[in-house]
């Protein structure tokens, strides 16, 4: 946890989303070498003081192996059940132009991850 829980802070998600992006481009090298396909990082913020708390995942790959791609889910509720869902917001950001898949768009929060690379 980078904020205690006992606090009420205000972040604005889209610089949060700056910042991951930076370290992943600083520790890119490493995380090629460890052989991971994507990083992700999940953030509890309030947009304002009079809004709730929603919960952010922010997942980065660079698939490629050139170019990050960032996607950024909110986990909200589906509308045919009561289970929580990943929706997709602000689309695709990607350092250079490419598009990244949005695979996790409608899955459950409690899903297992989906394969980045089917096995051959």
């Amino acid at each position: 946890n980078l904020v205690s829980d006992h606090e009420r802070i205000i972040l604005n998600p889209v610089v949060v989303e700056q910042s991951v992006v930076a370290i992943l481009k600083r520790h890119g090298d490493r995380i090629t070498a460890l052989g991971l396909s994507e990083v992700e990082t999940k953030l509890t913020c309030s947009l304002n003081n009079d809004t709730p708390p929603i919960a952010l995942r922010m997942v980065a790959s660079n698939p490629t192996g050139y170019v990050h791609v960032m996607n950024t889910y909110v986990e909200a509720a589906d509308p045919s059940s009561t289970a929580p869902i990943f929706k997709l917001i602000g689309g695709t950001k990607a350092s250079l132009s490419s598009s990244g898949d949005s695979s996790w768009e409608g899955m459950k929060i409690t899903s297992p991850y989906p394969l980045t690379r089917p096995f051959d």
